[in-house]
Parts: C-alpha cells; structure tokens; sequence
C-alpha cells in the first residue's frame, strides 16, 4: 500500500468491504468486473470459439443432494431444504422440476408432520436405500 494515494486506500477499503458483504476475494470479484467488461465489447461473448467460459455451477439437484446430505439427520422441512439451496436462484420451476424428480426417482421423499404455526410442516428426506443383493448364509 506504500506510494498509493489516500484516494487509492479508501477505493481498495470499499471494496474490501463489498468482498466481505458478497463472501467473496478480491481477485474474484476483480475477475467478474474484468468478464463483464470483455462481454460487452465482444460481438458474442458465448461463442464456442470465445477464450472466456463460465465457471460451472451446479445443477438444482446437485444443490439438494448437497445440502440433504450433509444435513444432521438426513431430513429437513421443505421451507428450510428451499433457503439453504438458494432455490431462487436457480428459477423457482426449475427447482421445482428438479425437485420432482428427486422424488420421482425415489432418491428423496416427503413426510407430513404436525401442525406448526396454522399448517402441517413438509418433511423432506433422504431415501433409505435397501440393499438389493441377497446375503450370503453361512
């Protein structure tokens, strides 16, 4: 910071603090700045033939399967799974969609449990997979 101007310090100090508000580094942020501005002066950012690439996210269902897993007993309300997976932001439908086929497929299922503030709570949770192969008798 030595021969940056108090300017400078102050600027470098606001974005320390949007890092902080948006988790995030600066390098990441300063990357997203750099990617908007050569998106706007490229023709076609999404080109095949385009250097820049997004970084990969994961789909709705990679996001459920996350959190269900790593949450403490395998289960969660369906309100709670929607927060903890930022459901918003990947469409509401297309969590949904997403959503209902994890259910579909059997890796998720959905409990009613007792009333709680004027309506039943939905209970979502892990599948218990069986053991399909027969065990050997000794």
């Amino acid at each position: 910071m030595q021969g940056m101007s108090i300017k400078d310090k102050r600027i470098l100090q606001q974005v320390d603090v949007i890092c902080a508000t948006l988790h995030t580094t600066r390098a990441e942020m300063l990357y997203a700045l750099l990617r908007g501005l050569v998106a706007e002066s490229l023709q076609d950012a999404k080109a095949p033939d385009s250097h820049i690439s997004a970084r990969p996210r994961a789909t709705a269902t990679e996001r459920i399967m996350r959190v269900m897993r790593r949450s403490r007993s395998g289960s969660s309300t369906l309100s709670d799974l929607k927060s903890n997976t930022n459901y918003t932001r990947f469409g509401v439908s297309q969590w949904e969609q997403e959503f209902q086929a994890l259910l579909a497929d059997g890796s998720l299922t959905v409990n009613m449990s007792g009333w709680t503030g004027g309506r039943r709570r939905k209970i979502v949770s892990l599948a218990q997979k069986t053991d399909e192969t027969p065990r050997m008798a000794k």
